[in-house]
């Protein structure tokens, strides 16, 4: 058999050994052998070539819905609920000095002052 032989589980390995002591190294039985053992292999690679594609999109989407699950499963979770409060009291500090983000609050601010005002002369 020509090129690399594929690595081989403990009981196809006793299958070999056998077949080697019963018809000799080299024979037609060994290379059918080979044969079937790469044929099995080819099969798997196709079936995880044929399903495991997937586009960028189809990953986003898929990770989105995962994630999407995972904070529901999650949602009420003293531990999470505490980091999330810690990772962005850490954001804001690292962000409260940049003039982009005060401009962005600022504005903020502005449009939601706007709209507390336009709902006070509606009722």
């Amino acid at each position: 058999m020509r090129g690399r032989k594929p690595q081989l589980t403990f009981s196809d390995q006793i299958k070999l050994r056998t077949i080697q002591a019963a018809y000799g190294q080299g024979s037609a039985e060994e290379e059918a052998f080979w044969l079937n053992i790469r044929k099995g292999r080819d099969a798997l690679f196709e079936r995880k070539r044929k399903w495991g594609k997937q586009t960028a999109e189809e990953k986003r989407k898929v990770a989105k819905e995962c994630s999407k699950r995972y904070a529901e499963r999650h949602k009420n979770d003293p531990k999470r609920i505490e980091a999330h409060r810690i990772a962005a009291n850490e954001w804001y500090h690292r962000h409260k000095n940049d003039p982009g983000f005060m401009e962005k609050n600022r504005k903020n601010k502005l449009a939601w002052l706007q709209k507390k005002a336009e709902k006070e002369l509606q009722s």
